[in-house]
């Protein structure tokens, strides 16, 4: 069976950096890359994908740079967990029916799960920006970003 892609794949296509999708259990301020609804059958759901900005810890520093993809039902009882990333896109609570995430940045923590048969990485904690202190970024009680060195050293 085969699928027609609405672009072509080429030598010119990104394909990512070395080792996409080998993000290991932790905790990491990401940016929202996309964000956008999907279905399949009478299912309804929305994909996201998120860029690692930052690390909370040394020993994950090589998964700055990766994507984590991300799910969420649109059911009522899936309702938490989309009112929960919601709620970090948009501190300090979301209200409303528009919910807009693209460039928005936010904490997540994931951890490795299994979906069909197969291991995958699964967010299970959302938060806001503000007070992040990771291997490469410090952040505010705004949630201002500051790059902090080698040397620990924090800049604009």
């Amino acid at each position: 069976m085969s699928f027609e892609l609405p672009y072509e794949i080429n030598d010119s296509t990104d394909r990512g950096k070395e080792g996409d999708g080998t993000v290991p259990d932790g905790e990491y301020l990401v940016k929202v890359e996309n964000f956008e609804a999907d279905e399949k059958g009478d299912k309804k759901f929305i994909k996201s994908v998120y860029l690692i900005l930052d690390a909370a810890r040394e020993a994950n520093e090589g998964a700055i740079g990766l994507h984590i993809y991300d799910i969420f039902s649109l059911t009522k009882e899936a309702a938490w967990k989309l009112a929960k990333f919601a709620d970090a896109c948009n501190p300090p609570k979301f209200s409303g029916k528009k919910l807009d995430a693209e460039g928005k940045v936010l904490r997540v923590r994931t951890r490795t799960g299994e979906w069909n048969g197969r291991e995958r990485v699964e967010c299970i904690g959302y938060k806001p920006p503000q007070k992040w202190k990771g291997v490469r970024i410090t952040t505010d009680s705004e949630g201002k970003m500051a790059t902090v060195d080698s040397d620990g050293e924090v800049g604009l």
